[in-house]
């Protein structure tokens, strides 16, 4: 839509956004819906654009494909087609328009059926599973700014916000001068329905996030697909500031470009390195000058167990023989990661080890009174940037 530079700069963006490319890592649910967002929004545009009805069935082969793997795929649907009925031109070509729309949803039905084998003896279970995400009642607890929650009594900042805290302000700063610029576009009738379909894509999931009453956990993995429509907006803002060196600074406008480039992508690598491997507990420079230490007793900092893999390596290597390790949380995960043979995973009497990551809500009740690990030093903890995301305890 807007050009191969931004296109690049985009992806750019993306490969060092550290909470996706932990995400892309592990995440079986999430990544799949984000993918399928793209290219059916990719398709979709294309083929009302061109009227090419080829684009439009594998628009819906893939949007098909998607909803079989996550319901909550159906949101492309307002995302897209508000901003295109809005269009002065969307009625004057409305007969073609409606035959493509039509098209779109015929073969998405086809082919989330034949994806989704459950259907084949019951269709109406698409309903119901549309009916129970829309009423979604995880009812468990979240720790936010230092307070827990329950995940539907979350406050209606808990998505900004976190997403604010969870983007590198590099990009932060470039998205909010994309904003401006695309903003200024709109309000010039430039590309409307590209730009507007832009923000439909970046407002529509983090609204619905912010209404009250609404389940809210895991950071940002829920809405992780509004990250490319972060992306492309922060680098129009990145184009936009490039821009503007040429006309203030036409001198220096290649130095300058390549300066600000090199600052923006710098601080990205930057970023990415001091979090990695551990990507989905990245928080940004503000965060951390906000809460210098101990972010894991602010946010949720680390859940899906990337730490186990490191913490269970340095077990086999300096764990005592015949050891059971208490692994009180995502206890599942250890069969993934090849333990020697002699050491064995329960939480039973005589543990000589502990060993977990720091999402404090999701540590048993019991567990204090039983180990009373507490008051001792851990042998073994994994840190970034001053906060703890897993601690080893021996007994």
């Amino acid at each position: 839509m807007f050009g191969e530079k931004i296109a690049l700069i985009a992806c750019l963006f993306l490969m060092l956004y550290p909470r996706f490319v932990a995400h892309a890592h592990y995440n079986s649910k999430d990544i799949p819906l984000f993918a399928g967002f793209v290219i059916t929004l990719y398709y979709l545009y294309s083929g009302f654009r061109e009227k090419n009805w080829k684009q439009i069935i594998l628009a819906g082969l893939v949007f098909g494909l998607t909803l079989a793997v996550r319901i909550d795929a159906i949101l492309l649907l307002p995302v897209f087609f508000l901003p295109l009925i809005f269009l002065p031109k969307f009625f004057a070509e409305f007969r073609k328009n409606f035959l493509l729309g039509s098209a779109f949803i015929a073969s998405s039905a086809v082919f989330v059926f034949l994806a989704w084998p459950s259907l084949w003896n019951n269709p109406g279970l698409f309903f119901q599973a549309l009916w129970f995400f829309v009423h979604h009642g995880w009812q468990g607890s979240v720790l936010y700014l230092g307070e827990v929650y329950k995940a539907s009594q979350l406050p209606w900042h808990y998505a900004p916000l976190y997403l604010a805290l969870a983007t590198p302000v590099a990009i932060l700063i470039c998205f909010g001068f994309g904003l401006y610029f695309v903003f200024k576009e709109l309000r010039k009738k430039t590309k409307v329905l590209e730009y507007t379909l832009i923000l439909s894509w970046f407002f529509w999931r983090l609204i619905i996030a912010m209404v009250p009453g609404a389940v809210r956990y895991d950071g940002i993995r829920h809405y992780l697909v509004i990250v490319p429509a972060m992306m492309i907006i922060a680098s129009l803002g990145l184009n936009y500031i490039w821009g503007k060196i040429a006309v203030f600074f036409p001198k220096v406008k290649f130095w300058g470009r390549v300066a600000v480039g090199g600052v923006v992508f710098l601080s990205l690598l930057i970023e990415f390195a001091i979090i990695f491997p551990f990507g989905d507990s990245y928080f940004n420079e503000a965060a951390r000058l906000i809460f210098p230490k101990h972010l894991e007793k602010k946010f949720e900092i680390e859940y899906w167990g990337a730490t186990l893999r490191q913490g269970t390596a340095w077990l086999n290597e300096n764990a005592e023989p015949n050891s059971a390790i208490c692994v009180p949380m995502a206890t599942h995960l250890m069969q993934f990661y090849p333990l020697r043979a002699d050491l064995s995973v329960g939480c039973v009497k005589g543990a000589k080890y502990l060993m977990f990551f720091t999402r404090y809500t999701y540590l048993p009740a019991d567990l204090e009174s039983v180990y009373k690990y507490s008051d001792q030093t851990p042998i073994y903890t994994i840190s970034r940037y001053h906060s703890d995301l897993l601690y080893i305890f021996k007994f």
